[in-house]
């Protein structure tokens, strides 16, 4: 799931990669990259060291004083600094991608305040956060989160950011120790964590980008459903639908951001710039086509479908490359009577070419006649260039 802008290059257009910091949980936003050209993941730490110390200093203190909290905590300690080891392994195989992966260190929300303001849904997603902790990412992304809200806490009642040493560690243990008995269940503070972590798109500006099926339902079951359809489309629904149709045939095509894989896909992005924004250009146009004369609520899923079948076929033709493949693709992309007509003019006779028959419509006209010339590497490569997407060609290819 993602709602970003490709033709930004600053801090708000390019999406950041949510709810995983940098490690194994962002191998699967190629689709985003490529959408994209360039995406945020968050460093799992803060450029101040108060946060990590109070933390530290907290931990000891719910050892000697806490036991309820003692579990929690342990499972905290162990999954931070897992997620801070990731986060080093995760930098060492990523370095093809270069600035393509921007590092950032991002400071959100952890006062009592911004977890409040989730309560009205904590029925049913914060047991559906609850039970996502089950998988050991999520739960380095809930445990770095835990850190900063104990931060957050220990400033709230009193201490100052400047001099970590002031923050009260029994002050904290008291608050959370409140908060697990209002929630009936100390682990349910870790959920807490991951629901807001989960809920970064509806706190501020910018845009992100998710392969967290949790995060993506969350979102989508938040979102307003009342925006109108029609000419006055936003921008982030058409670029939602647009990234729908990219996402959903590029992904064929291309390999997650496992280290054997990310060498090839930084050169196909070097390589294939111009193919690969065409492919943008061509998913957005649909999106705005389709957003722009809905056919109705009623018929609008069906219609995405229906599109997203016909551009799938397209690319599927494309990817393949021989003739007759070619031949279906040509067939299917034309959408102008006028065109058509040209080319039916043509099957009728050899004698000349229509004008307003262009080189892709030319070689696939005559393609169906079966001319052998046509099917000369040359044309057929010149066909690719041509196509909005060359790229997956050039994916498949390079497999």
């Amino acid at each position: 799931m993602s709602a970003p802008q490709h033709d930004g290059g600053d801090a708000l257009s390019t999406p950041l990669v949510f709810p995983y910091f940098l490690g194994p949980g962002i191998r699967g936003v190629t689709s985003a990259l490529l959408y994209n050209g360039h995406l945020m993941v968050s460093l799992p730490g803060w450029i101040a060291p108060g946060p990590i110390e109070t933390f530290i200093r907290l931990h000891n203190r719910v050892v000697e004083s806490a036991p309820a909290l003692r579990p929690i905590f342990g499972l905290v300690a162990h999954f931070f600094e897992l997620a801070q080891v990731n986060a080093q392994h995760e930098l060492q195989h990523l370095k093809p991608l270069q600035d393509k992966l921007k590092r950032v260190l991002v400071v959100y929300p952890g006062n009592a305040e911004a977890y409040q303001s989730w309560e009205p849904v904590h029925k049913p997603w914060l047991e559906v956060c609850h039970a996502s902790l089950a998988n050991s990412l999520n739960m380095c992304t809930a445990s770095v989160e835990f850190v900063w809200r104990c931060w957050e806490i220990g400033l709230e009642l009193g201490g100052d950011p400047e001099q970590p040493d002031t923050v009260n560690p029994d002050q904290i243990i008291q608050f959370l120790t409140q908060r697990a008995a209002a929630l009936g269940n100390a682990e349910l503070l870790l959920a807490e964590c991951a629901l807001n972590r989960y809920c970064m798109p509806r706190s501020g500006a910018g845009s992100y980008a998710t392969d967290s099926e949790t995060a993506a339902a969350l979102i989508a079951a938040l979102h307003d459903k009342k925006k109108p359809l029609g000419p006055k489309a936003s921008d982030d629904r058409i670029e939602a639908l647009s990234f729908f149709f990219f996402d959903r045939i590029v992904q064929h095509y291309t390999k997650p951001l496992y280290p054997q894989y990310v060498p090839k896909l930084a050169e196909l992005m070097h390589q294939h710039e111009t193919p690969l924004q065409r492919m943008r250009d061509k998913c957005r146009d649909e999106a705005v086509e389709m957003l722009s004369h809905p056919p109705g609520k009623t018929f609008l899923p069906n219609a995405i479908l229906q599109s997203l079948k016909r551009m799938a076929d397209e690319a599927g033709a494309i990817a393949s490359a021989d003739s007759r493949a070619i031949t279906s693709y040509f067939s299917d992309l034309s959408q102008d009577p006028k065109v058509w007509g040209s080319v039916a003019g043509l099957l009728g006779s050899m004698v000349s070419m229509p004008p307003v028959i262009t080189t892709s419509f030319t070689v696939a006209a005559l393609s169906v006649l079966g001319a052998s010339a046509m099917k000369a590497r040359g044309e057929r490569d010149a066909s690719i260039r041509q196509s909005p997407w060359s790229f997956v060609y050039y994916a498949k290819r390079d497999e």
